[in-house]
């Protein structure tokens, strides 16, 4: 008795906690017990915070009726809170039976003194009352009233005034959107939010999302949004590009949901855009609240390659975590996830080929390479120029190996329940023999897949000609040995199933083995959206075929990445190229 005591005296903070890892929804709470529970939090002295986090919390569980809960707490409720409330009960719950409560408020000399409240309230009784008197809210018009009040009055009459109200109404936005003072701009914008018809005011919007002032570009965005603004919309889909506009960005495109999704889409996909624009734009798809925008994210899944995959399968496990799904138990789900699966144990095959012939063939490729090329001044140490480069392609597949074997364990935590595959993949990261044992044993009682074995071989600490068998026996991939030379040439052939830095370091072993890449791997090489892959091309490329290089240049010339620059300045200044 006394622990149920505790922990409905707790109700409140395990519902937030709960909230917080992504493990609530609507489905698994007592709503009348929690509604109790945020107003006796609410009167209670305690946390600002936490009070806050109980507002937040009523406005995901039930938004409809908040005002319930929250108009009668209205009186003793901090500025922070009041304000916070009344936003809730605006966007969710405008109703004509809490007038007495927000109607109050107008009348507190108090809240006289906080104009952002009393803006609020007095939006909220106007648009509450079932025939409201439009020339009272004229007085608020006045150049002495606070411009978040003059704003508010001056939308609300825009929308249901008389013509002539309307007029200077507009003529008020107009001065608040041209002001000199960005706050007064920023009370403009958001005022334009809230009215119905923005008629001649559209032609600010550009300005505006010019504007110096960060908080007016933020709030533009926020009114793009709310009026759903089509014709503005790319400028939501910018704002991911900013770390200061990103998350007003993110808000926005949510609200919108399935009319950004071409646009998210088409970013998400673009392999030239920035890694965090395309992350942001996946994780606003992940926040959409539509059965489309699921859909999206698999369709995505299985074309994408590489960590933008590990991205998309971080955003779907996030996604059915606040839907409360464990495990996904379709069969059709189930079978997607499995070929995902096999595409991840193939390219595995191929790591593991090309780490083989690499260690087994690196040595006497070199030797060849050095008594090819001679002991001139230019090619001096060239053995162990190759040597050297050989141990880093190594070097990068043990890390594209671990990046695969992440994004494994990620498409298990589709199948089955996450805490298990949590727990396995803990401990599969262990240095100790014991532990990684453990790890192995959670695989071998949790998964029932038909390749169960090989992943349970690819997690052991087994030689990678062990691992390559065990894939070959299982028809996931084919073996035969090639030259050096072929084996680069045929991992370039995977392009973005690679890892940045293991393309990069194929094409920096090729120039110095002297390895004649095909003029598609090149060209695609020189367009790769990362920095230091274009740079491994150009150094290849301006000893490969300088002459082909020259050709190149116009379109190098405006790299953004400083070290293909230099490289650009370097040649042309060698073989006095004039471009």
């Amino acid at each position: 008795m006394g622990v149920i005591w505790v922990l409905r005296s707790q109700y409140v903070d395990l519902l937030v906690l709960s909230a917080e890892r992504g493990q609530l929804s609507v489905t698994n709470i007592d709503l009348p017990f929690f509604k109790r529970a945020v107003i006796k939090a609410l009167r209670e002295k305690g946390n600002e915070a936490d009070k806050l986090s109980c507002i937040e919390l009523l406005s995901q569980i039930d938004p409809q009726g908040a005002g319930e809960v929250l108009a009668p707490e209205l009186p003793v409720l901090s500025p922070a809170l009041q304000h916070r409330s009344l936003e809730v009960m605006l966007e969710y719950d405008v109703n004509q039976a809490y007038l007495p409560q927000v109607g109050n408020l107008l009348e507190n000399s108090s809240i006289k003194d906080n104009p952002n409240i009393f803006a609020l309230a007095l939006r909220y009784v106007f648009l509450a009352e079932v025939s409201p008197n439009s020339n009272q809210l004229e007085e608020y018009l006045n150049p002495e009233q606070d411009s978040a009040i003059r704003g508010t009055a001056a939308a609300l009459l825009l929308t249901r005034g008389t013509t002539k109200q309307k007029v200077a109404a507009t003529k008020t936005l107009k001065w608040m959107l041209t002001n000199k003072e960005a706050q007064i701009r920023v009370s403009g914008v958001k005022s334009l939010a809230e009215a119905d018809y923005l008629q001649s005011l559209r032609i600010y919007i550009p300005n505006l999302l010019e504007d110096e002032s960060l908080n007016v570009r933020s709030a533009a965005l926020e009114m793009i949004a709310a009026k759903h603004l089509e014709e503005y919309y790319s400028a939501l889909i910018a704002g991911l590009y900013y770390k200061p506009t990103r998350l007003v960005a993110v808000k926005g495109l949510v609200k919108l949901g399935n009319e950004v999704l071409p646009m998210l889409s088409k970013l998400a996909t673009n392999i030239y855009e920035p890694e965090i624009a395309r992350v942001y734009a996946l994780k606003t798809i992940g926040q959409i609240d539509t059965l489309a925008a699921i859909d999206n994210l698999w369709q995505h899944l299985e074309t994408s390659k590489g960590k933008i995959k590990s991205h998309i399968l971080r955003t779907l496990l996030k996604r059915h975590q606040q839907q409360g799904i464990l495990a996904l138990v379709d069969r059709f789900y189930e079978s997607r996830v499995q070929e995902l699966i096999k595409e991840e144990l193939k390219l595995l095959g191929q790591i593991y080929a090309a780490s083989l012939d690499f260690k087994n063939q690196g040595e006497i490729y070199a030797a060849y390479i050095e008594f090819k090329t001679g002991e001139t001044l230019q090619n001096f140490h060239s053995k162990k120029k190759v040597v050297a480069l050989c141990r880093l392609v190594q070097n990068s597949f043990t890390e594209l190996e671990i990046d695969i074997k992440e994004r494994i364990l990620l498409l298990l935590k589709l199948l089955y329940p996450l805490e298990k595959i949590n727990a396995a993949a803990f401990n599969l990261n262990s240095e100790s023999g014991v532990t990684l044992a453990r790890g192995l044993e959670i695989l071998e009682h949790t998964i029932d897949l038909p390749c169960k074995t090989i992943l349970i071989n690819i997690f052991d600490r087994r030689p990678y000609l062990e691992k390559l068998q065990k894939l070959v026996e299982a028809g996931l991939t084919k073996y035969e040995q090639m030259a050096v030379n072929e084996r680069t040439r045929t991992l370039l052939e995977l392009e973005h199933s690679l890892s940045d830095w293991c393309w990069a370091s194929c094409i920096h072993f090729a120039q110095v083995a002297r390895i004649k890449l095909k003029p598609i791997q090149i060209e695609g090489s020189l367009r790769h959206p990362c920095g230091f892959v274009r740079e491994a091309a150009v150094a290849y490329l301006s000893i490969a075929s300088p002459r082909l290089f020259i050709q190149v240049i116009p379109q190098l010339k405006n790299d953004s990445h400083p070290l293909v620059i230099a490289q650009i300045k370097e040649f042309m200044e060698k073989y006095k190229v004039n471009r």
